[in-house]
């Protein structure tokens, strides 16, 4: 898979953000000539020590010119579409921007594409989340119950990639992704960072009971199975979920991560806060399309994965 895409140009929307920094840093290392895009002013510092090796765009894939101006420059022959807002709230208000992001910015990435000579694979990368409250385990050909303004809007998007394939024969695909984790994720947003901040801090943590069930992937596995895809016969138009084919437990995860940061408080409160509006209780990837494509399957266990998380914000953040 390697010598298909040393030596192409590949451009990362998205490339300053926690999985585009580790596809970056991927492909540089299988020989690829890598750009990636970035909103302006934004630090990239999960980039910092690539700079001299990066070609590094700024810009929004919301304004029309930008996808535009950089496929007529960069001729890519490979675009990995990561770019998404972290926006998860419920509200209805929320569906304008999120539309504008995923919607308006994917078409806009695709018009640019459509008809370019240099492109080889365009790879959307969709989420767990389009499937919503459907029948587990999720396979790829059921119908979306989206259950956000996030999960309708990235279903959206899935839907044009897949038109544009189909009618514009476009040569795109689309991988659906859990929950992702690993080293430089923002400690913000995102549950694993934040429960393992918490945890090295000794803070008090308010939970829901727990029981809520989640398909948990270590951001390295996943990066080498993208970039599998990105070379893969007769995937295009398809969509490919791309999980651990596992379902673990909110409570076993969190427990997991509070034994490897060996925080011995009770810090941790489970039923002190109610379940959100609209949890989707069980949450996994049907991953058996992904084995027959690309022989897929996870070498990291979440025990191994969540150990090497732990110990870089050990180290980043002491």
């Amino acid at each position: 898979m390697s010598k298909s895409i040393k030596n192409s140009r590949i451009f990362i929307t998205g490339g300053g953000g926690f999985i585009g920094s580790h596809l970056a840093r991927r492909c540089l290392s299988l020989g690829a000539r890598v750009a990636v895009l970035t909103i302006p002013k934004e630090s990239c510092w999960r980039l910092s020590d690539l700079r001299d090796k990066l070609e590094i765009f700024e810009g929004s894939i919301i304004e029309r010119d930008v996808p535009k101006k950089i496929v007529e420059e960069f001729q890519p022959h490979y675009v990995f579409h990561l770019a998404a807002a972290l926006e998860r709230g419920l509200s209805f208000n929320l569906l304008d921007e999120l539309y504008e992001v995923h919607v308006k910015g994917t078409s806009n990435l695709l018009n640019a594409l459509i008809g370019s000579k240099s492109i080889r694979r365009f790879i959307y990368t969709g989420t767990i989340e389009e499937y919503g409250v459907g029948k587990i385990p999720f396979l790829e050909n059921q119908r979306e119950i989206t259950v956000s303004p996030y999960s309708l809007t990235k279903a959206m998007a899935t839907k044009l990639v897949q038109y544009a394939s189909r009618e514009e024969k476009l040569p795109a695909v689309t991988v659906r992704l859990p929950l992702v984790y690993g080293p430089t994720q923002n400690t913000e947003k995102f549950m694993v960072p934040n429960l393992i901040l918490s945890c090295m801090k000794d803070k008090e943590t308010l939970l829901p009971p727990g029981e809520q069930n989640r398909d948990f992937i270590f951001v390295e596995d996943l990066i080498k199975s993208i970039t599998d895809i990105a070379v893969a016969r007769g995937v295009n138009g398809e969509i490919i979920n791309l999980g651990s084919g596992k379902e673990t437990s909110f409570k076993e995860a969190v427990l997991l991560i509070h034994k490897l940061v060996k925080n011995e408080a009770n810090t941790l409160k489970f039923g002190a806060v109610p379940y959100r509006k609209n949890e989707i209780m069980r949450s996994l990837l049907d991953i058996n399309k992904a084995k027959r494509i690309i022989n897929w399957s996870p070498k990291t266990s979440l025990e191994d994965g969540l150990t090497k998380t732990v110990e870089w914000y050990r180290k980043t953040l002491r």
